[in-house]
């Protein structure tokens, strides 16, 4: 029977309705009264069987060592002990690798890092296989570990071989891209944090069967690896598993191993077994999402463009393989996220370290392969003094053309414009919702008569509102004190810039000729009846007119990393304070700066620069509301140098030497003034 074919607007009416039948009906879930009552049951909650035995096992205490001896023995003198077992003790099959092997369920001969299970103490409680499992004496034989991600990629200590994605040849698009960068990242690890910790509860049947109750995200995985440690078919485990407590990849393979332990040592004493484990214990043996280190060489315009990119990806995996295979490569094809990548090579490296096997975690990869490639549109960014969007925006994948992946997979149905141009809408709404109802506007136009040559126009409305320090905030800076204004008003600005750029690769000159008319114009007034120090107060101008003119000149070395650069303005502003104007609005007329500018990379993770410039301004005046001079800053010129370093993206120390010459002078504004000074900064990044 022939339906009608609903249009769109009846659809919609359909789906504002409370529907009752059908898709999109309201269903509970199965689960919800008892989870937010308490009432569900989870492994841990589960009553105890009758002569049940706790397992607690004992955990390495060496990052890499071979196992001398064992000695048990004195776990057997304390009363309640029933079993304390080693690897030899598994009647079937050691290793309880998810995908390949390389997780002995107990250590083997060797212990690869701190929170190995070495032995298995089952007793009465809990706290009494604990101290037994300590009573334990366990000799080693240190051995070197590898702890550090860097230092496993720099010796290739791999848990698997490396692979490659490459598109297009990137060492020639790198070589001859405009400009290049070179950093490095470090993603830290995340703890699953899981509600209930790792459980298990084992009832042996007959015929070496057992029922595992389990907190687990691959129940069949944990049947099939408790019948190899026994040593028997898959159809003789069952499993019941009703509920986690949180599982978010951490019990995906790392919840074999206490099932196992317990059918182990239900099998060995034909007595029910139980091990959860403490929350230390847990966040001690079990991986987590992997931390990443990541390298990157990626070459662009001057507009931000990519035109080529390196990328090492260097998963550190811990000791074994666990997933790690997949999870690397899931963060190599997540690696360009958005953007086309140009020529593009990406490695990924599966490191060896002697720590806890890490393992799968929300997004799988994924989320580790997105912060590598937006850190680096950031840093694209932060290099152009670019908005970071617009630099997003410019590498967004192609619908027809630049729209295939480094693995060759063609993109389709791109919407990224389309969703980018509703989020950018949709924000501004709610801005304006909370803020104004202000309309703002910007236009601009670039034209390029020839590869060297582009002239530029631009119209733009701005709205600044005044700073926590501009209102609220009182600061002492060079022994004047400013004092905040809890009523100033929001700056609303109109600004014509026009704009010319020459640039031949080694030669740079830039132009922009500027004037903005500002209404409610946020600046200082000085106050001379407030004591014997005047005090300057944050205020708004009634209209602040500003005529200014921008160049900038820089001239590179082909043999060096050497530039030599020129930049100053000629500024003319204007105070409206309604009844009186004036030009002495507290800005120097003329300011510039000329230096030579070295970079050095002695290393792939170091950058040093260094920094000698002359710098000055013309003489600074200063007039309040009735036309009265206020303050007056002589020019001056000063000699300053700057050398800074950034190390592995972690360090970040710089020296400036101001006023190298000793010249007596003050700053308008600044804090360093009259003597020769020296600052240094360090920053360190966590």
């Amino acid at each position: 029977m022939h339906k009608p074919t609903k249009s769109q607007e009846e659809i919609t009416a359909l789906f504002k309705q409370d529907l009752v039948t059908g898709v999109g009906k309201s269903v509970k879930h199965d689960s919800a009264p008892k989870h937010v009552t308490g009432e569900a049951v989870y492994v841990d909650d589960r009553l105890e069987f009758p002569n049940q035995l706790h397992v607690y096992a004992r955990m390495s205490d060496r990052a890499h060592a071979r196992i001398i001896s064992i000695d048990t023995s004195p776990c057997y003198q304390i009363p309640g002990v029933a079993i304390a077992i080693t690897a030899k003790d598994v009647p079937g099959q050691l290793d309880i690798g998810a995908v390949l092997p390389g997780d002995p369920l107990l250590a083997d001969g060797k212990v690869e890092f701190v929170g190995q299970p070495v032995i298995a103490v089952a007793a009465d409680s809990l706290e009494t296989a604990r101290k037994a499992a300590m009573a334990a004496i366990i000799e080693y034989e240190d051995l070197e570990p590898v702890l550090d991600v860097v230092d496993a990629l720099r010796k290739q200590h791999f848990v698997l071989d490396s692979h490659t994605h490459k598109r297009g040849d990137s060492a020639s698009a790198l070589a001859t891209a405009p400009r290049r960068l070179q950093g490095t990242l470090h993603i830290g690890g995340q703890e699953h944090f899981y509600l209930e910790t790792q459980v298990s509860s084992v009832m042996p049947t007959e015929d070496g069967g057992m029922i595992v109750y389990t907190s687990t995200q691959n129940p069949t995985e944990v049947q099939k690896l408790v019948a190899e440690v026994l040593g028997v078919s898959m159809n003789k485990i069952v499993i019941d598993m009703r509920r986690m407590g949180g599982g978010f990849g951490g019990k995906e393979t790392q919840a074999a191993g206490p099932a196992c332990m317990c059918a182990v040592i239900a099998h060995l004493t034909g007595r029910p077994t139980k091990m959860r484990l403490p929350r230390m214990e847990d966040m001690t043996m079990t991986g987590k999402r992997h931390p990443f280190y990541v390298e990157y060489d990626v070459g662009f315009d001057d507009d931000g463009l990519l035109h080529g990119i390196e990328i090492d990806l260097a998963g550190n995996c811990g000791y074994s393989p666990d997933l790690s295979g997949s999870i690397v490569d899931r963060a190599m094809f997540h690696s360009d996220n958005a953007y086309y990548l140009g020529d593009v090579t990406i490695h990924g490296h599966r490191c060896k370290t002697n720590t806890a096997s890490n393992t799968a975690y929300r997004g799988f990869g994924g989320p580790q392969g997105m912060v590598a490639i937006e850190e680096i549109m950031d840093a694209i960014a932060r290099e152009l003094g670019k908005d970071p969007l617009e630099i997003r925006k410019r590498n967004y994948y192609g619908k027809t053309e630049r729209n295939v992946t480094p693995y060759y997979q063609t993109v389709e149905h791109n919407m990224l414009d389309e969703m980018t141009a509703e989020l950018e809408a949709s924000s501004d709404k709610a801005l304006e919702r909370n803020t104004d109802t202000r309309a703002l506007g910007s236009l601009g136009l670039v034209y390029t008569p020839g590869d060297s040559w582009s002239l530029r126009a631009n119209l733009a409305q701005g709205y600044s509102y005044p700073t926590l320090q501009q209102l609220f905030l009182t600061t002492t800076a060079g022994g004047q004190t400013t004092v905040g204004n809890p009523e100033l008003l929001p700056e609303k600005a109109n600004t014509v810039e026009l704009g010319a750029r020459y640039r031949d690769g080694r030669l740079t000159l830039d132009a922009t000729l500027f004037h903005t008319r500002a209404e409610d114009y946020i600046g200082q007034e000085v106050d001379n009846t407030s004591g014997p120090q005047p005090i300057r107060r944050y205020v708004n101008i009634h209209q602040a007119t500003t005529t200014g003119l921008e160049l900038f000149g820089e001239h590179r070395l082909t043999a060096t990393d050497t530039a030599f650069y020129l930049s100053g303005s000629v500024l003319r502003r204007e105070y409206d304070f309604g009844e009186s104007q004036t030009y002495d609005s507290g800005t120097p007329r003329l300011a510039g700066r000329l230096g030579v500018r070295q970079e050095w990379m002695p290393a792939s993770a170091m950058r040093l620069e260094g920094d000698l410039f002359l710098r000055g301004e013309s003489e600074v005046r200063e007039r309040n509301a009735a036309g009265e001079l206020t303050s007056r800053t002589a020019g001056f010129g000063t000699l300053n140098a700057y050398l800074g370093l950034q190390y592995a993206d972690r360090l970040d120390v710089g020296l400036s030497l101001d006023n190298l010459l000793d010249k007596r002078y003050r700053s308008f504004g600044e804090l360093t003034g009259e003597e020769r000074s020296v600052t240094l900064t360090t920053t360190l990044h966590f």
